[in-house]
């Protein structure tokens, strides 16, 4: 993974309720304000006669589009599924580029609305795909990690350099004198019982047993 200077992102999404396109405005404006993130959205590149068509094609395969985001709910599923509007037609061209290379990471999908017991939506094409998810708890973190990925930073960065051997790899097994933490603690936890204690329990045993005689 390469690092980013200045990446640029498309969002393909499904028109919904106002609210929830609300919601996905607000995201854009967050990747866009506050990251520093070029977005290109129907709802602010797009002009009274445009062809959506046309857009959003040169948007899916334009070189200069680091990362085309696609927010998955119910809606989305459905309509790439059996190829319905817009989303319809942007499956169409994406469906194309994922089938066609399996290592590629231009395609980001985003867990943005999930349905009853948690369910996750996703189209028949990107169901082995790992995504981003937005809608748990820990949703500011996730969008953090999103961000760094499409600024082609690691979450988890390798070590810089890798060691070598071990030199105790290739010497014979050696039992060790002194053995430590919860288990060996478990195993000879009668043996910090003090002596009297022991006597004391030895002692109700016997009255048990002579109880019981």
């Amino acid at each position: 993974m390469q690092s980013i200077t200045d990446p640029k992102v498309f969002i393909s999404y499904a028109w919904g309720t106002d609210e929830y396109q609300q919601k996905v405005l607000d995201l854009c404006t967050r990747l866009y304000s506050e990251c520093g993130i070029e977005v290109l959205i129907d709802k602010w590149s797009m002009e009274a006669g445009n062809d959506t068509y046309d857009f959003m094609e040169r948007c899916v395969k334009d070189p200069s589009v680091n990362y085309v985001i696609m927010l998955l709910d119910k809606n989305y599923a459905e309509k790439a599924d059996n190829r319905q509007g817009g989303v319809g037609t942007e499956t169409q061209i994406i469906s194309q580029e994922v089938y066609s290379n399996t290592v590629q990471n231009k395609f980001i999908p985003v867990i943005f609305e999930r349905g009853p017991d948690e369910k996750i939506y996703k189209p028949a094409y990107l169901k082995s795909r790992l995504h981003f998810d937005l809608t748990k708890d820990n949703a500011n973190a996730e969008f953090m990690r999103l961000v760094k990925h499409l600024y082609g930073e690691k979450t988890y960065p390798m070590p810089q350099t890798k060691g070598t051997k071990p030199d105790w790899v290739s010497q014979p097994e050696i039992v060790p004198s002194v053995v430590s933490g919860p288990l060996f603690t478990i195993q000879n936890a009668s043996d910090d019982v003090p002596s009297k204690e022991r006597d004391k329990e030895s002692s109700q045993s016997g009255k048990r047993e002579r109880f019981y005689d």
